[in-house]
């Protein structure tokens, strides 16, 4: 064929046979494919004849070419932008709404939706009535190519939130979910409808339930072996775990399974970022324990403690540490997170957290909506029920009658579950801590922590309840009482899942390690109002026995002496240690420095009874008299800390040797075979004046007890005696200063 362009225009003005077919069938098959063939068309004037053409009285392969001409034009916008002047749309759904040969409503749904690729576009064709007309194709229609163009307009149509609810309400999304629910996997438009869903149940509503028949069509879409089938179907089931009572029937049709697989394909790929849909799919099935368990047969676990460490998934870690802390009353999948190294990561959290407090953050105005919950996301899931006291069931309820509590009252009071909710004073219901926001009489000025959302006003005329947001940890169906503290903070599950290893009966021996107990002193001492369960977990790692000789090994008793009741952060303790360090830290105190000091003491109180039981002073004499070098010196470091006159153990501080080990590794100075630690003088200075404060020896005497340990201890000169460490000590006098520096040069002259 060699019609030109200006021949068939012609041809098509003049509408009569025989030329107008060969015009229309030229016009679709060369001068609207090639580039810039729709542009040139319309300005040669071609629009308005073509136009005139569609009517329902035309043949019906007049129809065809000319609706295939259409077509092709409405993918230049200005062809989009003529066609909608003219009166297109009216023609077009007119001939939607007529009845026809299927083959030419194909052809109508395709120009539709080229036209609505635009906002305007879209907003004149629902207007003009498309909407249902499309979803009632959808539902009648029995060709693929049909049945793909009707699914492709309606997925153009809803591309905005507003006309996407509309359809919505107009059955979109259940007539697509039942047309995908009885087609084959291989169905040429099964890829078509899974796009359409994806981009329906975006916006989330009542009207999203309705995928609900499509669930197990998706879930085997998701497992192709072709990407560009798996990610619309797992964009539909990412969509659709955002509604609470989909997700166990997710699971059942093999979701889980299929979105741990592409997480997995993810993490060994470098482009860690095309796995979003799938990482925010995985964490909202670990809301119901239904899921978790298949999460953890598939294993997942494993993934989000990949995906935890993953620096290049950083902007998913609130999404992934609500989904670990679904697991925190999960006791296997406790053991087996703990096993694959779950305690390092969380402390590391903490620490995090810390510096992001000490430095300007950008996106934190970003971020803020990503770790708020809508309320249809919540876990389905019952409050767990705990063990309470005798007789404490009767007031509590039994778990069937929660099914009416809330998690968040109308007022905006957060409730605790299966409590008749009264308003609370204040968030934080446990005991006072040393580090907690102090009380309207304390001149300690605090940011003040974010406030839970004001409801919005109850509506008059919406047929639908407002939809509500929640802090991330009333997302989970945790128990009663777990929902003490602050909900809002980003650190909350982490500080969860922490607490309940530190509270089994056999607590995690990963806690008692220097880089955990320093990551909960970081976050303490660097957010300005910290949650008090940090507190309490160092609290139960240094009461508990078991503990003991873990944290004298790592040197523990002194980094909470240095850090909370000195004030010395280990970076301050290293640089007073090294030689030519300074002798006094630059940095000013800390403004919780009184309270973090009280907190620091009584963690040491509490290693200092478990140092006087039985079981305490055997274990500290094993260790200063068996143990190897690293061992004896962290055991004769922590004993001046730990032991006071009327401790058990106290014994072992001369006629155990351990003054002496002390003393001699100060004495040998760094290259000691005692492997000393960066802050070791600061930890030995301070030892050794602490010892000197509770005694009554003359230096004298603590010098003869050491054998190589010369004579400069204790000789400082006058101008050491001017730098005393009162800021650093505490309320100390001359002696003890004397031995404070004394040791710090002795160290330094090595």
């Amino acid at each position: 064929m060699s019609e030109p362009l200006g021949w068939c225009v012609e041809a098509v003005r003049a509408a009569a046979e025989p030329g107008l077919a060969r015009a229309l069938l030229a016009l679709r098959t060369r001068h609207t494919r090639r580039p810039g063939g729709a542009a040139r068309f319309r300005e040669r004037g071609g629009l308005g004849p073509l136009l005139e053409l569609l009517g329902p009285e035309r043949p019906r392969r007049t129809l065809d070419l000319a609706l295939s001409v259409l077509g092709n034009c409405c993918t230049e916008p200005g062809c989009r932008r003529q066609a909608r002047r003219l009166g297109g749309v009216p023609r077009l759904v007119a001939l939607l709404s007529s009845p026809g040969p299927e083959s030419v409503q194909n052809r109508v749904a395709r120009t539709l939706a080229n036209l609505a690729l635009e906002p305007d576009g879209a907003r004149d064709v629902l207007d003009a009535g498309a909407g249902p007309l499309l979803v009632s194709l959808a539902a009648s229609c029995g060709t693929p190519e049909c049945l793909h163009s009707a699914a492709r307009a309606l997925r153009i149509l809803g591309a905005a939130p507003a006309p996407r609810r509309a359809l919505g309400r107009a059955g979109a999304i259940r007539t697509l979910a039942s047309r995908l629910a009885s087609l084959s996997p291989a169905h040429p438009a099964c890829l078509a409808l899974a796009r359409a869903l994806r981009g329906l149940t975006d916006s989330p509503g009542p009207s999203a339930d309705d995928v609900a028949p499509a669930l197990p069509a998706l879930a085997a879409l998701a497992a192709h072996a072709k990407r560009d089938h798996r990610q619309p179907a797992l964009g539909a089931i990412a969509n659709a775990c955002a509604r609470a009572p989909l997700r166990p029937a997710l699971g059942a049709a093999g979701a889980v399974e299929a979105v741990t697989e592409e997480v997995k394909r993810a993490l060994a790929s470098p482009n860690v970022a095309g796995a979003t849909v799938a990482v925010r799919a995985l964490c909202l099935l670990c809301r119901e324990a239904v899921n978790r368990a298949r999460v953890r047969a598939a294993g997942g676990l494993g993934l989000l403690l990949r995906l935890l460490a993953e620096p290049r998934a950083r902007p998913w870690r609130p999404r992934v540490l609500l989904a670990l802390a679904a697991f925190a009353y999960d006791q296997e999948a406790l053991v087996a997170l703990e096993a694959r190294g779950l305690v390092p990561l969380l402390a590391d959290v903490l620490r995090a957290r810390a510096d992001e407090e000490e430095e300007e953050e950008e996106e934190e105005d970003e971020e803020e909506d990503e770790e708020e919950e809508d309320e249809a996301a919540a876990s389905c899931d019952l409050p767990r029920e705990l063990p309470g006291p005798p007789g404490a069931g009767a007031a509590a309820g039994s778990l069937r009658g929660l099914k009416g509590e809330c998690r968040l009252s109308l007022s905006g009071t957060l409730r605790v579950w299966g409590c008749p909710c009264p308003p609370r004073p204040k968030l934080l219901s446990s005991p006072p801590s040393p580090f907690l926001p102090p009380g309207p009489g304390s001149s300690l000025k605090l940011p003040p922590r974010r406030p839970l959302p004001h409801p919005p006003p109850p509506p008059t005329t919406a047929p639908h309840p407002p939809r509500r947001r929640l802090p991330p940890m009333g997302a989970l169906a945790l128990p009663r009482g777990v929902g003490e503290g602050d909900p809002w903070l980003p650190e909350a599950p982490a500080l969860l899942l922490l607490g309940r290893l530190a509270a089994a009966d056999e607590p995690s021996r990963a806690l008692a390690t220097a880089p955990v107990v320093s990551g909960l002193l970081r976050y303490l001492t660097g957010v300005p109002a910290p949650a008090p369960r940090a507190a309490r977990v160092l609290q139960r790692l240094t009461g508990h026995p078991a503990f003991l000789g873990a944290l004298v090994r790592a040197y523990v008793p002194s980094l909470l002496r240095s850090w909370l009741v000195l004030g010395l952060t280990p970076s301050q303790a290293e640089e007073l240690s090294r030689p030519g360090g300074p002798r006094r830290p630059a940095a000013p105190q800390h403004p919780r420095q009184a309270r973090l000091k009280e907190l620091g003491e009584g963690l040491l109180r509490n290693l200092g009874a478990a140092a006087a039981a039985p079981f305490g002073v055997g274990l500290l004499t094993h260790m200063l008299r068996c143990g190897a070098p690293p061992a004896r010196l962290a055991c004769a470091t922590a004993l001046p800390l730990l032991t006071r006159p009327s401790s058990p153990a106290r014994g072992l501080l001369w006629g155990g040797g351990a003054v002496a080990l002390l003393l001699s590794a100060v004495a040998r100075g760094p290259t000691s075979p005692y492997e000393p630690p960066p802050a070791f003088a600061l930890y030995a200075a301070d030892a050794i004046a602490l010892l000197r404060g509770h005694t009554g020896d003359t230096l004298g005497d603590m010098r003869d007890t050491v054998a190589d340990g010369e004579d400069t201890l204790g000789c400082a000169n006058d101008e050491d005696l001017q730098v005393r460490p009162h800021g650093l000590l505490g309320t100390c006098d001359g002696a003890v200063g004397d031995v404070w520096m004394g040791t710090l040069r002795m160290w330094r002259g090595h």
